[in-house]
């Protein structure tokens, strides 16, 4: 069974993620800025899940967590960014902090999580680094550039990790 950490698992495709991985006997480590929903199944797998109140936009939060999960589970198999914003408005209302915004998330949220946790993965010579994209971010899509930029870098961030 593998160690998972993923941000962004509160709810939707992380939460199911994170759900179906639990249910296959794995023990996962979630970051999110919101944890309501996550009790319940913490209670389901005593001792398989862990969570932790992180903002990926806070670098000292995200290395914290990831520090304590080490402890926890002695080591991390697989990381997986999933931790996203989404915007949508037309380019000609969408302003440059929403572009800084969906950035600090999407894009170098998951440079955040790489750094804290390539390390430990460079160090007991093992792990996958995984993040949630889109094919918006090869193709584009009107009404959501920012999201689709920020998909666009993490495709390349992928490819240069390799």
């Amino acid at each position: 069974m593998s160690n998972i950490v993923i941000t962004g698992a509160n709810q939707g495709i992380g939460y199911y993620f994170m759900e179906q991985a639990l249910k296959d006997g794995n023990k996962v480590a979630v970051l999110d800025v919101d944890t309501e929903s996550l009790e319940r199944l913490a209670q389901l797998f005593p001792n398989k899940l862990f969570y932790y109140k992180a903002d990926v936009c806070d670098e000292m939060q995200i290395r914290i967590a990831i520090a304590d999960v080490i402890k926890k589970f002695q080591r991390i198999d697989i990381a997986i960014h999933n931790a996203c914003l989404c915007t949508f408005g037309k380019e000609t209302t969408t302003d440059f902090n929403i572009y800084e915004r969906a950035f600090d998330v999407n894009y170098y949220g998951a440079l955040r999580l790489v750094k804290s946790v390539l390390p430990y993965m460079q160090a007991q010579k093992y792990g996958k680094i995984i993040f949630t994209s889109s094919g918006v971010g090869v193709t584009g899509f009107i009404g959501i550039s920012p999201y689709a930029s920020t998909k666009g870098a993490l495709e390349a961030l992928a490819k240069s990790l390799i």
